[in-house]
């Protein structure tokens, strides 16, 4: 209940949205395993860590976006271990806003403007098993030790249609088994990484 104290497992919230609020700069948020509703910290020096074992998942229900952990550029907000799934904006990044993001995975997130993410840095991150809609794949984000598959992009006739990378560095990250073509925007920087788009 978002009545308890949030002081242990057995006295915790029942939701992201309370611990966040409740939580101080500098404190760790321990998730256990359960499906979460969206939520921000405004970019709030806090650390939102799955506990050990568990797999939480934040999910966006295809209407919302599933973490607004700041605006463009604001990555004091950390994140690790969580799944963001269903994330839908009518602005940008439909996944997240913001926020560093360390072993998480991001699947069927998207935006009407475009991009699973927008302003964030992802670190170790599964990103993918989605239909980007809008006109980017992503925007201002950093993409490190990365996966990005299961990404399609469809013209009206099937055919594979391009998404825009916009602003941001990818380093060491592979993409692969995806369906779109991409459209780099600068000044977009990528290091040591495999690109391998339009394979289905």
């Amino acid at each position: 209940s978002d009545s308890n104290g949030g002081h242990s497992f057995a006295d915790g919230f029942a939701t992201l949205q309370k611990a966040a609020n409740a939580a101080a700069a500098g404190d760790i948020i321990y998730v256990a395993t359960g499906t979460y509703a969206p939520f921000s910290t405004n970019n709030k020096d806090v650390r939102v860590w799955a506990a050990r074992g568990a797999k939480p998942v934040v999910d966006g229900g295809g209407t919302k976006q599933c973490v607004s952990a700041g605006s463009n550029g604001q990555t004091v907000s950390r994140f690790r271990g969580l799944t963001l799934r269903n994330g839908l904006t009518t602005g940008y990044g439909g996944g997240a806003s913001g926020g560093t993001f360390e072993d998480c995975v991001i699947e069927n997130c998207d935006s009407s403007s475009g991009g699973f993410a927008v302003g964030g840095t992802f670190v170790r991150c599964k990103i993918g098993n989605t239909v980007n809609n809008g006109g980017y794949f992503c925007n201002y984000v950093r993409l490190i030790n990365c996966v990005v598959s299961g990404v399609r992009k469809l013209t009206s006739d099937g055919a594979p249609n391009s998404a825009n990378i916009c602003n941001s560095k990818i380093i060491n990250t592979t993409f692969a088994d995806n369906f779109f073509t991409i459209w780099w925007i600068n000044p977009t920087e990528v290091y040591n990484s495999i690109l391998n788009i339009s394979n289905n």
